[in-house]
C-alpha cells in the first residue's frame, strides 16, 4: 500500500487500485481475489465428477455397504475417485482396471477379501455380462468370524454407470448363505448384469456373520464392523 502524494484519484487502473482511507488517497496492486485460473477450474470440475461418481457408486452398492452414510468412508471414497479422475481415464482404452477402487474397504480392512476374489471375475465384454466365482475354500479358514458364529452371508453388489453425465445404468445383488464350518465349499459362479459400453462398472462384495442366541435356535446377525468387512473387488472402465 502507498500513499497517493500528487492526485486524489479513486478507482482502478492498469492493475492498481486508488482507494481513499480515512481522508487520506492510497494506491495498491489490483486484488486477484474471487478469480479462478484454468486451472483451478478444471480442479473443480474434476472434483464435481469424483463426488458425482462417488455418491452413484454408493448407490449402486448400497446392499454391500454397511453403512452408506458414514461420512469418513464417503469422503474417502470420494478421494479415491478423485485420484482416478486426474489420470484423465476417459482418455484410456476400455477394459481398463480401476487401480484406486480395487480393494477399497468400505469398513474394517478385509483382506481376506481380496484373497478370494483376486482375478476372479470375467468379464466378456459390453452386453455380455460379467461373472464372478468365489473357489472352493474353508469358511472357518478364510473368513474371521465372532464365536457362536453358525452362518455367513455373502452379498454381492455390482452396478455400471456412464462417466459424462454420470448416471447409473443397471445394477443388481446377490446374496449367498455358507454354513461357518471346516468343510471345504464348492466352487460357485455369479452370473451379473452386463456392462455396458463406455461405462464405470463396479463389483462389491459384504461378509457379514450370523450367531445363536443363548437359549434360542434363532440366529442374530452381528452388527459390529469388525466382523462386517465390505470391499470393492472389481472395478474396470469398460
Amino acid at each position: 500500500m502507498a500513499r497517493q502524494v500528487t492526485s486524489k484519484f479513486t478507482g482502478t487502473k492498469a492493475g492498481l487500485t486508488f482507494y481513499k482511507m480515512y481522508n487520506s488517497f492510497y494506491v495498491r496492486t489490483k486484488s486477484r481475489a474471487g478469480i479462478q485460473t484454468s486451472g483451478t477450474r478444471a480442479r473443480q470440475k474434476d472434483f464435481a465428477l469424483a463426488a458425482s461418481l462417488s455418491a452413484c457408486i454408493r448407490s449402486m452398492l448400497a446392499p454391500a455397504i454397511p453403512n452408506p452414510k458414514q461420512k469418513t468412508m464417503q469422503n474417502r471414497l470420494t478421494k479415491a475417485i478423485m485420484q482416478w479422475v486426474l489420470t484423465n481415464p476417459l482418455q484410456c482404452n476400455q477394459n481398463t482396471s480401476v487401480g484406486m477402487l480395487n480393494g477399497f474397504h468400505f469398513t474394517a480392512e478385509p483382506s481376506f477379501l481380496q484373497n478370494i476374489f483376486k482375478e476372479q471375475v470375467t468379464n466378456a465384454g459390453p452386453g455380455n455380462g460379467l461373472q464372478i466365482t468365489i473357489p472352493a475354500f474353508k469358511p472357518v479358514q478364510v473368513i474371521k468370524a465372532p464365536p457362536g458364529t453358525k452362518q455367513v452371508q455373502l452379498t454381492i453388489a455390482a452396478g455400471c454407470c456412464t462417466m459424462a453425465p454420470v448416471k447409473p445404468m443397471q445394477c443388481a445383488y446377490e446374496q449367498l448363505t455358507i454354513r461357518y464350518n471346516n468343510k471345504l465349499k464348492e466352487q460357485q459362479s455369479v452370473n451379473l448384469p452386463a456392462a455396458e459400453k463406455n461405462t464405470l462398472t463396479v463389483i462389491a462384495v459384504a461378509v457379514s456373520c450370523w450367531v445363536k442366541q443363548p437359549g434360542s435356535t434363532a440366529l442374530l446377525q452381528v452388527k459390529q464392523k469388525t466382523w462386517s468387512p465390505a470391499a470393492i473387488v472389481y472395478a474396470a472402465l469398460n
